[in-house]
């Protein structure tokens, strides 16, 4: 499903799964869009009754500068909080992976892993 959400380049879909919420992020990286999606993320996950989230950004095209991530995982963590959980997979071939976001949200208590192996995610995901 669709997420209506007024962007300049990123689409968000997001669907129920087992225990979780699933996200898909396509299109050229834009910072504004992906801190809409970060609440937009929330809402979702909040409306559906969950607490935890999958967020694919494998289809995303675009360098995220470091400024960015750390500014997002700051907006990540204040918002999403201690109490919820999100598992990010990249494409290691199209996103050059580093540990910056992840870092930032979990020094601020919040739960994250951003990763390339979709088992290992969701394994981590949805473990107690």
């Amino acid at each position: 499903m669709r997420v209506p959400l007024h962007t300049r380049s990123l689409i968000l879909d997001a669907e129920t799964a087992e225990g979780h919420v699933r996200f898909r992020i396509e299109g050229e990286y834009d910072a504004q869009d992906l801190e809409r999606m970060v609440l937009a993320m929330l809402e979702e996950v909040v409306q559906r009754g969950f607490d935890r989230a999958y967020i694919d950004i494998t289809h995303m095209t675009g360098e995220l500068p470091d400024f960015d991530r750390f500014t997002l995982a700051e907006a990540f963590a204040r918002h999403w909080g201690a109490k919820r959980r999100a598992a990010i997979q990249v494409d290691a071939a199209r996103q050059r992976v580093n540990r910056l976001f992840e870092t930032v949200v979990v020094n601020r208590s919040g739960q994250v892993r951003v990763g390339e192996r979709p088992d290992d995610l969701l394994a981590w995901l949805m473990a107690d």
